[in-house]
């Protein structure tokens, strides 16, 4: 499966439009187990973990997002968005994009 920010796939046509498709993660598990330590807080103080949970977190939104657009019958994810916001002490990471099928 192809998941790409670009509007189209070089050397690829799409053959067809099956329809948007999003995906969601959100991060902060330790911040309910330690409230008084919210996401902000942690992130002043350990950095380098925060970037590991960061990309731990958007790997698994893009392959959820994969797996949406698969159960739909696309080949691909086209013009795919992410985003983050802090929601109640947690990280949401979100995916959204257009699922495709390819001409062979």
């Amino acid at each position: 499966m192809t998941v790409t920010t670009t509007s189209n796939l070089e050397g690829r046509d799409v053959s067809a439009y099956i329809g948007i498709v999003a995906a969601e993660v959100v991060l902060g598990a330790e911040v309910i187990q330690e409230p008084s330590r919210g996401f902000l807080a942690r992130f002043r103080r350990s950095p380098a973990s925060v970037g590991s949970s960061l990309t731990e977190a958007r790997d698994a939104v893009l392959r959820d997002l994969k797996s949406r657009a698969a159960a739909k019958g696309a080949d691909a994810v086209i013009g795919v968005s992410l985003g983050h916001q802090v929601v109640n002490s947690m990280l949401l990471v979100t995916a959204t994009g257009t699922a495709v099928r390819l001409s062979q």
